[in-house]
């Protein structure tokens, strides 16, 4: 160990904390300086030090010159950038880790940056997912957000460019729903999602995502396409047809049913079979089996010739 600066005059690299692989770089680079005249600058490169840790330099080197301009050796200048590096470093791991989520995830990470002269706004960032949902380049589309905008169906465009605009002064989490063209001719529906976060300056910074939810609004319309089927046969089927809840309470009731039984659907919604004559007294304990093996998920049949 050296207790003052005074005692390292005189010494080499090798006597010094750095390892041999270290004390050599420094020779190589020094003697290049000294053989080019030429100084480098921003030379990053390690040291090892006494306590075994290692240390990140950034080292400037230029040459030292006599009288008569030779090179006699070097003036260097050492910043010590550890805590940088460390930060750096962490940095780096928190974008791979980013990515590799982002990666990982369907959908399209973005931010998207609005500021007081601009509420329109530009997209800062896009993830691959930009490949996937919207078939660009997302370095590409950074350069050309036009590229995106091109993409909207007319008919959203404009409620999605409104929509941003409104959203610079609510600053508050927004969603919405809008349709595009991908540049291979598919229709694709898209939620976008994003939380803001303003800055001191007054920008807002969006990060959100998006999500193609193509299938899911296919299925949606089949579900609905459905359930218009099914009230289309329930209205008009010749036969009644009535709807309970789990506690057997009328929720549904055709026009058959009122027909049949002579009570409206005003009647006896949300009453229970106890609650009006649908049967005959003879009958109703047979219908309370078949009401209990439903509820069990059995399923069960009885028959009436009278009400």
């Amino acid at each position: 160990t050296f207790s003052s600066p005074t005692e390292i005059i005189g010494k080499t690299d090798y006597d010094l904390p750095p390892t041999k692989e270290e004390s050599d770089w420094y020779r190589e680079c020094d003697l290049r300086i000294m053989e080019t005249n030429t100084p480098e600058f921003n030379i990053i490169e390690t040291l090892h030090r006494l306590d075994g840790s290692q240390a990140w330099l950034n080292t400037n080197k230029v040459p030292l010159h006599d009288q008569e301009g030779n090179v006699t050796g070097i003036v260097v200048s050492i910043e010590d950038i550890t805590e940088k590096k460390h930060t750096e470093a962490q940095l780096q791991e928190v974008t791979d880790r980013w990515q590799r989520i982002a990666a990982s995830t369907p959908g399209l990470f973005y931010q998207y940056c609005q500021s007081p002269t601009d509420p329109t706004g530009k997209f800062t960032f896009l993830s691959d997912g930009c490949y996937d949902i919207y078939e660009l380049d997302p370095e590409v589309a950074l350069q050309n957000n036009s590229m995106l905008w091109e993409l909207v169906h007319p008919d959203d465009l404009p409620i999605v460019q409104q929509f941003i605009t409104q959203a610079f002064t609510l600053e508050a989490i927004w969603q919405t729903e809008y349709r595009i063209t991908t540049p291979s001719g598919k229709l694709k529906w898209l939620q976008a999602t994003a939380t803001p976060c303003k800055q001191k300056d007054g920008n807002v910074y969006w990060d959100g995502i998006i999500l193609d939810t193509t299938e899911l609004k296919k299925t949606e319309v089949a579900l609905r396409q459905s359930k218009e089927k099914l009230r289309y046969f329930f209205e008009k089927s010749p036969l009644a047809a009535i709807e309970w809840d789990a506690d057997f309470r009328v929720v549904d009731w055709n026009h058959t049913a009122e027909k049949i039984f002579g009570y409206s659907k005003a009647e006896v919604f949300g009453k229970s079979n106890s609650e009006f004559n649908l049967v005959s007294p003879s009958a109703q304990d047979d219908v309370d089996l078949v009401i209990q093996k439903l509820l069990a998920g059995t399923g069960g049949t009885f028959s009436i010739n009278e009400i």
